[in-house]
């Protein structure tokens, strides 16, 4: 893989495993990402997958798909990533019961947004959830017996995430969202229990304000909006504060993951830094501390104007995260 570094430099990339090419389909990203995860995910592991990237680059539609695609209870061509590791693990729940072992799958979503984390999946709207270590405590979960059900699911998830218009991305994802699939099996043979979860996670767009809202918001405004939004938490938040929260919260993720790269290299136990008990950093710092198979896909924009935040993706994100 090439990319241009500021200056003109082309530098090779070696670390990704796979490269996606402009033509490629859901179903081309599908079978190349999700089939070692999900044999992880049915024996013995924990999975997460997340996908980094500027606005608009095409993330919530590589993991969960096309909205339309999401009424059809068979096999999709518009189908991200979350329909077809859920119709895969219904089909694998069906054979495993033929063997006496049973299963059943839970969904839950999560939304990280300004250092808290909501419930996406209740029906009686987003509510507030809390942190146990790299867990998310108070989230509703729903049983996922059939398809039919995966529709409705994800139109509530839609409907409570928090999303705005810039000049980049009509329907920008203002937040972090994590739509956890959890897989509870009994073995009656030999009477063992297994508990395991894969959390298939949006993150939030990364952005450069004045691409993306048309100026720039300083870390001292940004410090005196986001007082004022805490003492007033029903009130909207600025879409320049929130844009400043999603760099913020992204930059310490990749802090945190050089962080867990040089402590497992010095085999040491990694451990969160918090930063500032933010919960979305809480939440990865499971995966980064090794309870979980970590997956990343780097979705790149095309266009020209957006060569920088190309090059950053692919040789700082991208290449950092590798080496973990």
């Amino acid at each position: 893989m090439l990319a241009s570094a500021e200056r003109g430099k082309v530098q090779a990339y070696e670390y990704p495993s796979k490269v996606f090419p402009t033509t490629c389909t859901q179903e081309d990203v599908g079978k190349e990402v999700l089939p070692t995860l999900l044999q992880d995910f049915w024996s013995e592991r924990n999975v997460m997958i997340f996908a980094y990237g500027q606005t608009g680059t095409g993330k919530t539609t590589t993991m969960f798909g096309f909205p339309d695609s999401l009424t059809w209870e068979t096999e999709d061509p518009g189908w991200g990533l979350l329909p077809r590791a859920v119709h895969a693990t219904l089909a694998h729940i069906t054979a495993q019961a033929q063997q006496g072992v049973h299963s059943v799958l839970l969904l839950s979503a999560v939304e990280f947004y300004a250092f808290m984390a909501f419930d996406l999946a209740d029906t009686a709207g987003k509510q507030m959830c809390t942190m146990a270590g790299h867990q998310v405590v108070g989230n509703t979960y729903t049983k996922c017996d059939s398809p039919a059900i995966l529709k409705a699911f994800i139109e509530r998830v839609y409907g409570n995430r928090k999303v705005v218009a810039t000049k980049m991305n009509e329907g920008s994802s203002r937040s972090h969202c994590a739509i956890v699939l959890t897989l509870l099996t009994l073995d009656k043979a030999s009477q063992h229990f297994r508990q395991r979860q894969f959390s298939i996670v949006d993150l939030a767009g990364a952005e450069r304000p004045e691409k993306a809202l048309g100026e720039r918001i300083s870390k001292e405004k940004a410090m005196q909006d986001m007082i004022r939004y805490m003492k007033t938490p029903s009130a909207d938040m600025s879409p320049g504060l929130q844009g400043f929260l999603i760099n913020f919260e992204l930059s310490n993720l990749l802090t945190e993951v050089v962080t867990a790269t040089n402590a497992h290299k010095a085999k040491r136990q990694y451990k969160s830094s918090g930063f500032g008990n933010s919960a979305s950093i809480a939440y990865f710092g499971g995966a980064l501390a090794g309870e979980a198979r970590l997956g990343v896909i780097i979705c790149l924009s095309q266009s020209k104007q957006h060569g920088w935040e190309t090059w950053f993706s692919v040789a700082q994100y991208g290449k950092q995260i590798s080496e973990l």
